[in-house]
């Protein structure tokens, strides 16, 4: 096996690794967790995209773009960033407007089936030592600070946005 196939599997298992820490966090607040579930949208060529997670928790659909790298090279305007992992330096999208593609995909997904939005919140996860654009930390989240997050979550409660049936639609539709 060549070496560029070696460093493609280490990735694609760290980044397993990495999701699975992710989930061990979520686990504390919930269990309505899904992985790696593909939505069909119209804003990529290839007719969907993949939400690494996409967990419910207090009435809220939260939706994560999980990435195992030393650093984040980019800012909110630039289309492609820098990603440095321990293995390979490599150029991909913007992971912030990857995973907003996600989020306007899942919910159109949503509201086909279910005929109104529901509340979501999304953010890119990296590692607790990620270096990346402090002004970015809206955004970016440190798995320690996901924690805190959600540790702290408390969202806005209207009658029009609680619905019961959220884990059971989530459910349905993966």
């Amino acid at each position: 096996m060549n070496t560029n196939n070696k460093k493609i599997k280490h990735q694609i298992r760290s980044g397993t690794l990495n999701e699975d820490r992710f989930v061990s966090v979520i686990k504390n607040y919930t269990t309505a967790i899904y992985r790696n579930k593909r939505v069909p949208t119209i804003l990529t060529d290839s007719g969907s995209t993949e939400i690494d997670i996409i967990f419910y928790y207090q009435n809220t659909i939260f939706i994560i773009e999980a990435k195992n790298v030393i650093s984040l090279d980019g800012n909110m305007c630039q289309k492609n960033w820098r990603f440095i992992s321990k293995t390979a330096n490599y150029i991909a999208l913007n992971p912030i407007i990857q995973n907003k593609i996600h989020v306007r995909a899942f919910k159109n997904n949503f509201y086909k089936m279910y005929k109104y939005y529901p509340r979501t919140e999304s953010f890119v996860v990296v590692p607790a030592n990620t270096y990346f654009d402090i002004n970015l930390n809206k955004e970016i989240l440190t798995l320690p600070d996901l924690d805190m997050y959600l540790f702290n979550y408390t969202p806005i409660y209207d009658d029009k946005y609680s619905n019961n049936y959220i884990p059971y639609h989530l459910k349905r539709m993966f």
